[in-house]
């Protein structure tokens, strides 16, 4: 099964809401593989003040400060 299919399921089994299927998608598409956007999520990231995206995913404020950083990587913006 691949990521999309597999972020789709959950969607559906209702594990994921749409933002976070977005933003999971988003990061694929930033980081490349499956695995890298992985391991961004898990890892403490300065501009969210050290915090770890994983622990950012569970309100809408939250997943728009990862969409913003998602977009500064994808633009080569230190972050």
């Amino acid at each position: 099964m691949d990521i999309q299919a597999l972020v789709e399921l959950l969607a559906i089994k209702g594990q994921l809401n749409e933002s976070q299927v977005q933003m999971l998608a988003r990061a694929i598409e930033v980081f490349r593989t499956p695995d890298m956007a992985y391991k961004w999520f898990l890892s403490p990231v300065l501009a969210l003040g050290n915090t770890r995206p994983v622990e950012l995913t569970s309100d809408e404020a939250g997943i728009h400060e990862i969409m913003k950083i998602l977009g500064r990587i994808e633009q080569g913006v230190y972050s």
